[in-house]
């Protein structure tokens, strides 16, 4: 099959133009340094991208460019077989991460040599890694006197705590106008538009880190990219979308399914989701909540108590309690 390649640099802007690319760091830090390409994290551009992309090869979006090494004044092109690299003649669609980077994969977006691979990873899904979790099932376990007494408790210990803004200290010089730092608190007691504070969205939050080991708040952003409001959302429904090596691209790097999201889930950025997990694992991209830890012994108190409330409800005597002393058959 023919390659196709299409010149990111050249994709037209909707307000007329070619779209911008800027130099920075991995951390979105501009950098004079010419071996490193990010794109401007820009949703257009992105969008741009992920149309040219789907039309041509109908592959996934693809968020982030490999570096062009050496200063090259070339920008990485995109074609079906991967990443094409101009400076690389001999092999033309290998990434300069040192591995092949084909349709589906998402690659990382430092100019770093990753190589040890996550172990669940047996294949990588369009929309994100599933959470492999029975979520009602645990939301309801999570719900049990049991473990509702203990988890009630340490919502209310942490919700309860006091918090404050303030700033910190550079050479032993505070350069934070008291005034942003009221105005940042005032903001922190209402983030949002639904007049939620911040102790409903930790509740919320710890509920899920809890049952799920997945707490999350999505950052609303404004037109200017501006973080203007949070909102604690169902874990539960999010997937995470790293590359084989576990590392999170910049755009759509998280995904919300749903009964109202349709056919294709929901992208994320980065940059929306504070993603909280408190028992990471090694060989797995998501957390072990507690629980989960309990599954079995809750199942076992639950399945207990029914069946002490079933010898009240449905008059069940076991075999061998009931005697009548002295009684024959007349009687």
């Amino acid at each position: 099959m023919a390659s196709k390649t299409v010149d990111v640099n050249r994709l037209p802007s909707q307000h007329g133009g070619v779209a911008p690319l800027v130099q920075t760091t991995p951390f979105g830090v501009p950098t004079k340094n010419p071996g490193i390409l990010q794109p401007l994290p820009n949703t257009n551009l992105q969008n741009r991208i992920d149309r040219v992309v789907h039309g041509l090869f109908g592959a996934r979006p693809i968020s982030t460019f490999p570096h062009v090494p050496n200063g090259g004044s070339g920008f990485t092109k995109i074609t079906a077989g991967g990443f094409h690299n101009p400076h690389d003649p001999q092999n033309p669609h290998q990434g300069t991460h040192g591995h092949f980077v084909g349709v589906g994969s998402a690659p990382s977006f430092t100019d770093r040599f990753y190589k040890a691979i996550v172990p669940g990873f047996l294949f990588k899904p369009a929309f994100g890694f599933p959470l492999n979790k029975d979520v009602p099932e645990l939301r309801r376990l999570g719900k049990t006197p049991w473990a509702a007494m203990a988890k009630n408790t340490i919502i209310d210990e942490i919700a309860a705590m006091r918090w404050e803004i303030v700033a910190s200290e550079v050479k032993g010089k505070v350069d934070v106008p008291e005034e942003i730092l009221e105005k940042t608190k005032t903001w922190f007691l209402n983030p949002n538009r639904n007049e939620e504070s911040l102790k409903n969205i930790i509740r919320m939050s710890l509920t899920d880190i809890i049952d799920l080991d997945a707490g999350l708040i999505v950052k609303v952003r404004n037109f200017k990219d501006e973080f203007v409001e949070m909102y604690a959302r169902d874990g539960g429904t999010f997937t995470k979308n790293p590359d084989i090596f576990g590392i999170l691209p910049l755009f759509n790097a998280y995904w919300q399914f749903g009964w109202t999201t349709g056919a294709r889930p929901i992208p994320f950025n980065r940059n929306e989701i504070v993603y909280i997990t408190n028992r990471p694992q090694p060989d797995s991209i998501y957390g072990l909540s507690p629980v989960e830890v309990l599954q079995d012994i809750i199942n076992m108190l639950t399945f207990g108590v029914g069946s002490n409330v079933e010898y009240y409800t449905d008059n069940n005597i076991a075999k061998g309690v009931f005697q009548m002393i002295g009684a024959d058959d007349e009687s």
